[in-house]
């Protein structure tokens, strides 16, 4: 007489893992990515920042350009032969056999 309906059950819906996993990270990833991109400020702080580091490295770098020249004449001043030489050169205006000297003054300048 009467058949029996048998009722259905609700299957559990399957859900792909890696998806999952995909939604969860875009849940945390991309608001942190709009917070960073937002605060522009911050961004532009940092680029000046670097820029201001990428001069004194420049800076730092030309220095120590200028404190091998100067330790190298040092060393030349030390050696008596050069000092004399130079010596003559600069204060007593002497010069080698064949060779001419030129004096510039510039405006402002003492004789």
């Amino acid at each position: 007489m009467f058949s029996r309906r048998r009722r259905r059950t609700a299957r559990p819906v399957r859900r792909n893992p890696v998806l999952q996993f995909i939604k969860i990270i875009a849940l945390f990833v991309v608001p942190f990515i709009l917070w960073m991109f937002a605060d522009l400020p911050l961004l532009n702080k940092y680029f000046s920042i670097k820029s201001v580091r990428d001069q004194r490295k420049a800076e730092v770098q030309k220095l120590q350009d200028e404190i091998a020249a100067k330790k190298i004449e040092k060393e030349q001043l030390s050696d008596s032969q050069f000092a004399d030489e130079a010596l003559a050169r600069e204060r007593f205006q002497y010069v080698k056999p064949g060779e001419k000297l030129y004096l510039i003054q510039m405006e402002g300048e003492e004789k």
